[in-house]
């Protein structure tokens, strides 16, 4: 049997990869956005 902190653990570690990897592509897609906006 899997031990519960263990799973806890990964499932921590896969929910911070998946935060980290949607705030960065927002904070790209803002940075676009702002681009967009000076160069008009």
């Amino acid at each position: 049997m899997i031990e519960v902190g263990h799973l806890l653990g990964l499932l921590g570690e896969f929910v911070l990869v998946a935060l980290y990897t949607l705030s960065n592509s927002h904070f790209e897609t803002i940075l676009r956005c702002f681009s967009d906006l000076e160069i008009r």
